[in-house]
């Protein structure tokens, strides 16, 4: 096995969890929200999370002697964090803060003050504190709803999972739940189900262990990957996995456990689950295996990383997901190698109660049964058939089939069979579509076209070209009881042309045309597109693996009805979802204007809604916006003209009060947005207050500094947007006197 050096570095660390006594962080509670290395956007979550109960101003306690080693404040990401170094060399970490405790909240409040900024990050000299002491308290700042974000990391500011330090703190006797397994082909010759698409198996579970609710044909090079979630004691919250773990003919060939994190990997997320399901159905699949361009440290793999060859044997195969206390739940299934040549039928064809089948069927048959729709659908035998030719062939034979049908208006036929080895197959011919009829599907999956014919019985007839930037090729096809699959992968220029075209006793049934992009890895680009007003550039370590898409340039886009100012076509990506590794640079012409170029942006149209800022900046000069972005989708040129919406919350115009203990705005921008404090400048008589800006909630909250003096007071509120639109408003109010 690899990686043994770091195994060992995980036992030490192990050793040193369980030789510490640290206290438990809150006494909000000892539940858990979230679990350690869950999945986030772009990232994997550093710590526990531990539940507040949707409150805050829960005690938080230093859980070691030690100091403080830095505080940062932002209305982003952590919000209000404590870090601690810790008298044994590791840190805490505290995040998302209601406040600090009274001495540090005066301390940070005169930073600001002195900054003139909400935001800080600030490291003491010498600032001590001891085990059990109060630090700060539970709240929401930054990302998420009222929570306690707690780490702890090594010397080397590496996260550990703090469940190491507080295993018998948490109470969980549940075992995870897994609901569907991905079975992923991973190169052009392979092939799942007839396809190379992934195949997606629902898990059903039969006497304590998870079976798959049917049958699974694959040949070649195949990934496993799995899909559920965790549970714990009187809580309803779901947990990600702590181990997982694929076992081969009873060895193991791969295993991940989640006990450190190197933070300068962890952008790596997206290739340690089946991305594009995540993002076209948010469905998260963990990979049980680890493909060469991963550098994540978690695995323990076989040499060829976990991955799973079918040739001609079954391959039996063993899952075992756990959770940190041990609670395991089981897959057991197998995975039968797939006929070669796969079963097919040639053609079919009904005369009044008769109906005639050849099919080219396993040479060895255990068995064969023709069934038809009964009464309510329910597949039924045809009563009488018989086989009236049969031809042996090295690998299979061909067979027509009599039989008779009952009822005559049988619309479907379906023919079953189990092979001597046991493997079973299915396929159906459906009366309904004429025998000239062919559907016609082309999929972009990411490094590969897969053009898909259909009804299959209706192809063995075809005569099928496929040229390649001009070039006749011939595809990897896949065969199944739903469709003629061809697997098509790009060549080697930036630009290049698929066509494809299918004719039937030399009549041309279908003929099409597709320009597409490619992106390679380890390659530096640079496509321009529609004249060069696009442009799209790449280094070596843009992407992890091929990617093709395509592009569509839409020139009717008029000025929007809050009269936006639109200054370029909407372009329009179609590409199969895949992690980049790094940001693509996007570069999109624009049409001349008069406007600053801080008002310029990149934007997508968002249904009904709108536009949706997505970045840019904008070079009046060359008349372009340039954007960096891991990912593509719809884009278009604009300028944000339309200034912040704010409203004063509190307190009210011409309000008599005995004391001002806050004052609340409300304030929002649909187009460029907001982004930093910055944006918003409050006053009371000229004299500047912290503005504490929660983005997710739209509110800003400034505390007087300063006893405000009885009598009339003015407010004043300016809120500036990335595009430099200002929005003012302002208010008299009253203090009364004693």
């Amino acid at each position: 096995m690899k990686n043994f050096g770091k195994i060992l570095l995980v036992l030490l660390i192990w050793h040193g969890a369980k030789a510490q006594n640290y206290l438990w962080p809150t006494s909000a509670s000892d539940y858990l929200t979230s679990s350690f290395c869950e999945y986030r956007p772009g990232h994997y979550h550093s710590a526990i999370d531990i539940k507040t109960w949707n409150q805050e101003g829960y005690a938080v306690y230093a859980v070691e002697d030690g100091t403080v080693y830095r505080i940062r404040v932002s209305p982003h990401g952590y919000g209000k964090v404590i870090y601690l170094k810790l008298k044994d060399g590791r840190f805490a970490v505290y995040a998302h803060l209601q406040r600090f405790n009274r001495k540090l909240e005066e301390k940070v409040r005169q930073i600001q003050l002195k900054n003139r900024r909400y935001t800080i990050d600030w490291r003491p000299k010498r600032w001590p504190v001891k085990k059990g002491e109060i630090i700060a308290y539970t709240g929401q700042t930054g990302t998420g709803v009222p929570h306690l974000h707690f780490e702890i990391r090594d010397a080397q500011h590496r996260a550990l999972n703090p469940l190491h330090f507080y295993r018998m703190r948490v109470k969980d006797q549940i075992a995870p739940r897994l609901q569907e397994l991905l079975i992923i082909p991973l190169n052009k010759n392979s092939a799942v189900n007839g396809s190379v698409l992934p195949k997606s198996i629902p898990l059903k579970k039969e006497n304590g262990i998870y079976v798959l609710n049917e049958t699974v044909y694959a040949r070649g090079k195949i990934g496993l990957a799995i899909r559920g979630y965790d549970r714990a004691n009187d809580v309803y919250n779901k947990y990600g996995f702590y181990r997982e773990q694929l076992y081969i003919n009873d060895s193991l060939i791969f295993e991940a456990k989640y006990d450190t994190l190197d933070f300068s990997k962890t952008s790596q997320i997206n290739i340690g689950i089946y991305y594009p399901l995540k993002a076209l159905q948010n469905k998260r699949f963990l990979k049980l295996f680890k493909e060469l361009y991963n550098q994540l440290d978690f695995y323990r793999t076989a040499p060829d990383g976990g991955v799973i060859y079918v040739k001609e044997q079954p391959v039996h195969f063993k899952i075992i997901i756990k959770d940190f206390w041990d609670n395991q739940s089981v897959v057991r299934g197998r995975i039968l190698p797939a006929f070669n040549p796969p079963p097919q039928i040639l053609y079919a064809r009904r005369l009044k109660d008769q109906l005639f089948v050849k099919a080219l069927l396993p040479r060895n048959l255990r068995t064969l049964d023709l069934l038809h729709p009964g009464a309510g659908g329910a597949w039924q035998k045809v009563r009488y058939y018989e086989i009236v030719q049969q031809e042996f062939r090295p690998q299979n034979q061909q067979i027509l089939i009599k039989a008779l049908l009952n009822p005559v208006q049988t619309k479907k036929i379906k023919i079953v069979g189990v092979a001597s080895d046991g493997r079973r197959f299915a396929l159906l011919n459906d009366f309904a579509h004429s025998a000239d009829t062919i559907a016609f599907k082309l999929i972009n999956y990411g490094k590969y076209w897969v053009a898909q014919l259909s009804p299959p019985q209706n192809t063995s007839l075809l005569d099928i070209e496929t040229r390649l930037n001009g070039v006749v090729i011939h595809p990897v096809s896949n065969l199944n009881d739903r469709f003629l699959e061809l697997v098509i992968p790009p060549g080697e220029g930036d630009k290049q042309t698929l066509q494809l075209r299918v004719a039937k006793f030399q009549k041309t049934v279908l003929d099409t045309t597709i320009h597409f992009a490619v992106l390679f890895p380890e390659k530096s680009q640079h496509i321009a597109l529609f004249n060069d007003s696009l442009q799209i550039e790449t280094t070596g370590q843009t992407v992890y693996d091929t990617l093709l898409f395509s592009a569509r340039k839409n020139d009717s886009v008029l000025t929007l009805k809050d009269s936006l100012p639109i200054l370029s076509a909407e372009y329009d990506f179609s590409w199969y979802p895949q992690p980049f590794r790094k940001g693509v640079r996007i570069v999109v012409k624009t049409d001349s204007t008069p406007l600053p170029a801080r008002t310029l942006g990149l934007y997508r149209f968002v249904s009904e809604k709108g536009l949706r800022y997505v970045g840019g900046q904008s070079d009046t000069a060359k008349q372009t916006v340039v954007m960096r972005s891991k990912g593509l989708g719809s884009i278009v040129a604009a300028a944000d003209t339309v200034p912040p919406v704010v409203e004063i919350l509190f307190p009210a115009p011409n309000a008599r009060l005995k004391a001002l203990k806050f004052v609340k705005i409300s304030a929002f921008d649909s187009l460029s947005g907001l982004d930093s404090d910055l944006n918003f400048r409050i006053f009371i008589d000229d004299q500047w207050m912290i503005p504490e800006w929660d983005p997710e909630r739209k509110l800003v909250l400034a505390t007087p500094h300063w006893k405000l003096k009885a009598g009339q007071h003015r407010l004043l509120v300016e809120v500036q947007d990335r595009a430099g639109n200002v929005s003012k408003q302002s208010l008299v109010f009253f203090i009364k006197g004693n």
